[in-house]
């Protein structure tokens, strides 16, 4: 028996050793397009690499394609040269798009135009003539309508960019996956090829499916023939200083080892050499070997809106998150260098896709997201049988830690922490006596006005519901006007409080108005108007002026701009899940528990999690904001 013993050790051998060259060449790939550049790159020359990355991936698949001896597998895998090569030719319809939107950019003086628009507001604020006041509107109006022009364009050349990133990895990632089921067919049979082969298959449907998006998305921004599509501005604060690169995130990575089939392969091999002989089992376990340092196992996934109207509070909670794992990698550079990937719910249009596609990806250890409550509603039923650990920002909706959930978590107050608060300001620091209360019937508005209302207990003058998007608030301010209240608050958006507000300050003129936070955006700065100079917010954001100061310029010199609301708590949500990496708890079960049992300061409070996810400490800060002459909001105190 020496003869087959020795035959099937060397095809084992080549087998195994085949493999573990493959999986050497493809992490050096994964490594050397990972790796951060000496010097940055511009978006133009960036996508120029990307995409002769993606026809090295595409003359690999063609050569791949044509090399299968079995005929039947051959002709199943024919056509995915063909389709990849359709992918090719959107990814350079994209670079063109990249550096077409560069040099669009180039013509915008984006740094003169906000010193114009400041200078500009300056005027109009000192300027005592109604007319002299109306052109300065008129220019105040023009400036900011160029500024919006350059942030959109500024989203739309880096959503290009990653979107061909994405890709470029996907078409990599099938050059593999074919080479590895070519090779797995060949060596073991046809017994696992049909399963394979139908997941290689949806993965490049998903793949077509993902560019055939994102030409959608870049034809209605780019249509020259059709500039009211790219009309829409993010609710975001006002215009700030020029924005540098932001660090490249990493969207995917080499395909797992998969040692399990290479041992089923080996274990074949030997069977078949030494079919009447008894093999000991118990050899070297299906293992990848030990990882060097800056190669990881663990991505922190970051869900949310990033782009489009409803990106008020994503983009600063993301870039919050890649402070945080930059920071901490740096901090230990001869460890796993963490990674974060991101799901920007507002392309992927499907907040479920984007849970299960987290879920589906075994590197994901922890998700920092999602932004909104009606996100967490979708996604945490997802990710809940997966034993994965969700932390929020700024999903404050208090129903959500009474849904039984165990992986859901939150780094600030609810929207009842938010209510009483607003009820004991209104009695404390304003010391009203009566207030009118008033909820729109949106989730937020009619929660929130409720337990306003029952907080205040004998000291409500009345209260009225009022129908999202009224016409007419005459009714309502009338019921204000013959009440007698010295005070009123409404709960709402701010597409329904800015109209109210106008109202209300047209017959009432001096009673204070306090409402929650979401009418801290630019919808109600500039729908509001005048009227809307005082109005009291609450907030369970940290304010980022308060205390913050090294936050606040590390966030700043690294993204050239002020952290907006709720980055605070994004960068404490991180920093919980990138501890547990730091102390080994690597798998989903291992990090939930760290997660849960976390008693630790953050940036602007304390952070213990109750049973449901919830704050589970005293002093849950919630904040006190007031709109002043230029409409912007400020913080004034915590609520005590």
């Amino acid at each position: 028996m020496i003869g087959p013993w020795w035959i099937g050790l060397a095809l084992a051998l080549v087998i195994a050793g085949g493999y573990a060259l493959w999986r050497l060449v493809a992490t050096a790939r994964f490594r050397r397009a990972t790796a951060r550049p000496a010097a940055p790159e511009t978006e133009a020359v960036t996508a120029d690499r990307l995409v002769k990355r993606a026809e090295a991936a595409v003359g690999r698949l063609r050569e791949q394609t044509a090399a299968p001896r079995d005929p039947v597998l051959r002709e199943q895998i024919g056509d995915v040269d063909d389709h990849a090569a359709e992918i090719l030719a959107d990814l350079r319809r994209f670079a063109d798009q990249a550096r077409a939107v560069e040099r669009s950019q180039r013509d915008i003086a984006v740094e003169r135009l906000r010193r114009d628009l400041d200078a500009s507001r300056r005027r109009r604020a000192e300027a005592a003539d109604a007319a002299l006041q109306a052109e300065l509107d008129r220019s105040v109006h023009a400036l900011e309508e160029q500024l919006a022009v350059a942030d959109r364009l500024d989203t739309t050349r880096r959503t290009l960019l990653a979107r061909i990133e994405a890709a470029v990895f996907d078409l990599e990632g099938l050059g593999v996956r074919v080479a590895e089921l070519i090779v797995m067919h060949d060596t073991a049979g046809a017994g696992d090829t049909e399963a394979r082969l139908s997941e290689l298959t949806g993965d490049l449907e998903g793949l077509r499916s993902g560019v055939a998006e994102a030409r959608g998305l870049s034809d209605a921004v780019l249509d020259p023939a059709a500039p009211g599509k790219a009309a829409a501005v993010p609710h975001r604060p006002p215009p700030k200083p020029a924005e540098p690169e932001r660090p490249a995130v990493v969207v995917t990575r080499p395909g797992r080892a998969r040692w399990d089939l290479v041992a089923v392969a080996v274990v074949v091999v030997l069977g078949t050499c030494l079919a009447a002989d008894f093999i000991p089992r118990g050899g070297s376990p299906a293992a990848s070997g030990t990882r060097g340092p800056d190669e990881c196992a663990q991505t922190l996934a970051f869900m949310g809106e990033l782009t489009g109207d409803a990106a008020g509070d994503g983009p600063g909670e993301f870039d919050a998150v890649v402070l945080a794992a930059a920071q901490d990698n740096a901090a230990h550079p001869h460890e796993c260098q963490v990674r974060v990937q991101q799901y920007d719910t507002a392309i992927t249009g499907e907040v479920v896709e984007s849970a299960k596609l987290i879920v589906e990806d075994p590197s994901v250890v922890a998700v920092v997201g999602p932004t909104y409550g009606h996100e967490a509603e979708s996604a945490v039923p997802v990710f809940e049988p997966a034993g994965l650990a969700v932390i929020s920002p700024s999903a404050s909706d208090s129903d959500l830690t009474a849904k039984g959930w165990t992986v859901f978590h939150r780094t600030l107050p609810s929207d009842d922490d938010q209510a009483d608060a607003a009820a004991r300001y209104l009695t404390g620091t304003l010391k009203a006596r009566r207030v009118f209360v008033i909820g729109d019937d949106t989730h937020f508005g009619t929660d929130v006005s409720a337990r306003v209302a029952t907080s205040l207990g004998g000291a409500v003058a009345g209260k009225a519901a009022v129908t999202e998007d009224a016409a007419d608030w005459s009714p309502v301010v009338d019921q204000v006007r013959r009440s007698g209240a010295d005070a009123v608050y409404f709960g709402g958006w701010a597409d329904d409080t800015a109209p109210f507000v106008q109202r209300l300050r047209a017959v009432l003129p001096q009673i204070p108005l306090v409402t929650g936070d979401k009418v801290i955006t630019e919808t109600f700065r500039t729908t509001a108007g005048d009227a809307g100079h005082g109005t009291y917010a609450t907030c369970p954001c940290v304010p980022v002026t308060q205390g913050l100061d090294a936050f606040r310029s590390q966030f700043k010199a690294r993204f050239g701009e002020t952290p907006e609301y709720y980055a605070p708590e994004a960068y404490d949500a991180a920093q919980i899940a990138l501890a547990g990496v730091r102390a080994g708890q690597t798998t989903r079960p291992a990090m939930l528990r760290f997660v849960d049992a976390w008693d630790h300061d953050g940036l602007g409070r304390h952070i213990k999690f109750g049973t449901n996810g919830g704050l589970a400490v005293p002093g849950l800060h919630v904040w006190a904001y007031q709109s002043g002459s230029d409409g912007y909001f400020a913080a004034k105190a915590a609520i005590a």
